[in-house]
C-alpha cells in the first residue's frame, strides 16, 4: 500500500507540474498624454514554433491579460491604428509563471513598411500609415469558414449576432475587396459570403471623406472601413455555397451564392427564396421572397 500511495503521490505531483501554466499582463498607453488605449490589438506568438497563441483587445483602462501560457519564450505584438506598433519578448519560466510587462507605450506616427525590413518574420499585426493590417494566416478558423468567422478572431474587432462589424469601437459601414466595393454597399455581403481561406490580409483603414478624396484636401474627417485582400492563388475561379430548409405548413428557405473571380473582374450571383418573410441579403444572401 505504501508503494502504491508513493506512486500516486509522484504521479499527482508530476501532473500538477505538467499542467502549470502562466500568464502575461500589461497596459497599453499613448506616449503623448500617457492615457490608456482601449481596443488596442494584442497578439502573442510562440517563438519556439512561430505559432499564434491568441489575440485580444485592451479594455477601457488599456489593460490586457493572456492566461494558460505554457512555459516558453513568446513575442507580444501591440498595435493601434495611427500609432507605431511595438513588440516585446517575454519568457514564461517554470518558477515564475506570471509576467507583468507594465506599461506598453505606443508612439504617434505609424511606420511605413517600405522603410522597414521585416526579414523572414511575418508579423500577425502591422500598422502602416492609416492602415491596421492583420495577416489572415495567423488566425486559424474552421474549415468552410467565411470572412465573418475570421473577423471574430481579430483583436479589436467585434461582430454581433446580426453580423454588424465594429473595429476599435466604430461601426464598419463599408467593406472592400482588393480595394473595390464588393457587390453594392452592404458590408455583410462580403463578410458573410466570401470564404476565409481565400483571404490574405484584413485591413482596417481610416478612410478620408469623399470630399477629401475628390479635392485632395484633408478635412480631418475619417471613416473606418475594411479592405479584404485576396490570396494571389485565389484570384481566379468559382466559389460559393448554398443552403435550404423545409418545415411545417409548407415553409421553405433556400439560399445560394456563386462568385467568379478573374483577377480584377468579379461576378456575383446572390439569391434567396423563401416564404417566411426573410429579407436578408447580408445574412447570406438576398433576393426575393417566394
Amino acid at each position: 500500500m505504501k508503494q502504491i500511495f508513493t506512486l500516486l503521490l509522484i504521479l499527482s505531483s508530476f501532473y500538477a507540474y505538467a499542467q502549470k501554466t502562466g500568464s502575461v499582463s500589461g497596459r497599453v498607453i499613448q506616449s503623448k498624454d500617457k492615457k490608456p488605449i482601449d481596443y488596442a490589438s494584442i497578439a502573442v506568438k510562440n517563438l519556439t514554433d512561430s505559432s499564434m497563441v491568441g489575440a485580444v483587445s485592451t479594455a477601457e483602462d488599456g489593460k490586457f491579460v493572456f492566461k494558460n501560457l505554457n512555459p516558453g519564450t513568446y513575442r507580444l505584438y501591440a498595435a493601434f491604428l495611427g500609432l507605431k506598433n511595438i513588440t516585446k519578448d517575454f519568457t514564461i519560466a517554470a518558477d515564475k509563471t506570471d509576467v507583468a510587462l507594465g506599461d506598453i507605450v505606443l508612439e504617434g506616427g505609424a511606420i511605413d513598411l517600405q522603410t522597414v525590413d521585416i526579414k523572414a518574420e511575418i508579423p500577425p499585426i502591422v500598422v502602416k500609415k492609416d492602415t491596421l493590417e492583420f495577416n489572415a494566416s495567423s488566425f486559424k478558423v474552421v474549415e468552410n469558414a467565411v470572412v465573418e468567422d475570421l473577423l471574430k478572431k481579430l483583436p479589436g474587432v467585434e461582430v454581433d449576432k446580426a453580423g454588424t462589424v465594429k473595429a476599435q469601437g466604430e461601426t464598419i459601414t463599408k467593406v472592400k475587396v482588393d480595394g473595390k466595393e464588393f457587390f453594392g454597399n452592404d458590408p455583410l455581403l462580403a463578410t458573410k459570403n466570401l470564404p476565409a481561406d481565400m483571404i490574405d490580409k484584413i485591413q482596417i483603414i481610416d478612410e478620408l471623406s469623399d470630399q477629401a478624396q475628390f479635392t485632395g484636401i484633408d478635412d480631418g474627417s475619417r471613416t473606418k472601413i475594411i479592405n479584404i485582400t485576396t490570396r494571389k492563388d485565389k484570384k481566379n475561379g468559382y466559389f460559393g455555397n448554398s443552403s435550404g430548409g423545409y418545415g411545417s405548413n409548407d415553409r421553405y428557405d433556400v439560399n445560394a451564392n456563386i462568385n467568379h473571380f478573374n483577377q480584377d473582374k468579379r461576378l456575383s450571383i446572390i439569391a434567396q427564396f423563401n416564404n417566411v418573410n426573410k429579407q436578408n441579403f447580408g445574412g447570406g444572401l438576398g433576393g426575393g421572397n417566394g
